[in-house]
């Protein structure tokens, strides 16, 4: 009886972790499961090997060795979230720059060694905001699309994983509620 009750509270914390309580936990697809191909073309990237994800009004793609856990895969250290509404925000740096009255801040004032890259794009046949953004030696990533309310959102510790990430979401494809 005790080796039953570990185990069961071992597979609700694996359950719950990372994903919130009652999230589905699921592990890269095996050989014997059907996995849906990716319908969605990229110029210069092969996609035809990556994995479909469903989710609530939309779908998108990801290369097979990413693990699905509720409303997030994994790589390694690598992930990506989704959701439907207004996703999360996460402050990751704070800086305080001192102006002098009446001066406006110089440009460069933000956090240091950090880089923002924030851009519109149709993706899916509608206009979400995309970001790449890195501070220190960690990546953040994401696309927002207003209409539908849908967002998708990373973190990576290399610039070559958050590009694949951007590639991630550029397969993105909705449908109709």
């Amino acid at each position: 009886m005790r080796n039953l009750l570990i185990v069961g509270a071992v597979t609700f914390v694996a359950a719950c972790h990372g994903s919130g309580a009652g999230a589905a936990v699921s592990a890269p697809a095996s050989a014997a499961q059907a996995i849906e191909p990716c319908p969605v073309s990229l110029e210069g990237v092969d996609v035809s090997d990556w994995q479909v994800v469903t989710a609530t009004g939309f779908t998108f793609c990801t290369p097979r060795d990413w693990t699905r856990r509720g409303n997030a895969i994994h790589r390694g250290a690598s992930v990506v979230r989704w959701g439907t509404g207004q996703h999360p925000r996460t402050e990751v740096a704070t800086t305080t720059v001192r102006v002098p009255a009446g001066t406006a801040p110089t440009v460069g004032a933000g956090v240091p060694d950090s880089e923002v890259h924030r851009f519109s794009e149709v993706i899916g046949g509608l206009t979400a905001e995309v970001w790449l953004n890195r501070f220190g030696r960690h990546y953040y990533t994401g696309a927002d699309w207003s209409t539908p309310g849908v967002w998708l959102v990373g973190e990576a510790n290399e610039l070559s994983t958050a590009n694949l990430q951007l590639l991630m979401y550029r397969t993105a494809s909705f449908r109709a509620p």
